[in-house]
């Protein structure tokens, strides 16, 4: 794995953590933006974030998409649901 892969996904994974605190504090605070637009991006870019690294490490340690994996993607799966189902007169201001 070359350095500039690893720096993507540790990049990826900061601005995924920072975008989980911003949308957090939106969802408490019934932001629209800070909950709503910041949630749905956490959630797209982290499913994004887990199945790419899940394919890059396959090819390095040899191991496949398993129940850490899964478990990666449940959070932001659930979240993009709720958000745009349940919450999504909520967060409207």
């Amino acid at each position: 794995m070359s350095g500039l892969t690893l720096a993507v996904i540790v990049g990826m994974g900061m601005i995924s953590f920072l975008l989980l605190l911003i949308s957090g504090i939106g969802y408490l605070k019934q932001k629209k933006v800070m909950g709503r637009v910041l949630g749905n991006t956490y959630g797209v870019l982290t499913i994004i974030y887990t199945l790419s690294s899940t394919m890059i490490f396959s090819g390095v340690f040899g191991k496949s998409f398993g129940v850490g994996s899964a478990i990666g993607l449940i959070y932001p799966v659930v979240t993009l649901i709720l958000i745009n189902t349940v919450y999504k007169d909520d967060l409207i201001y």
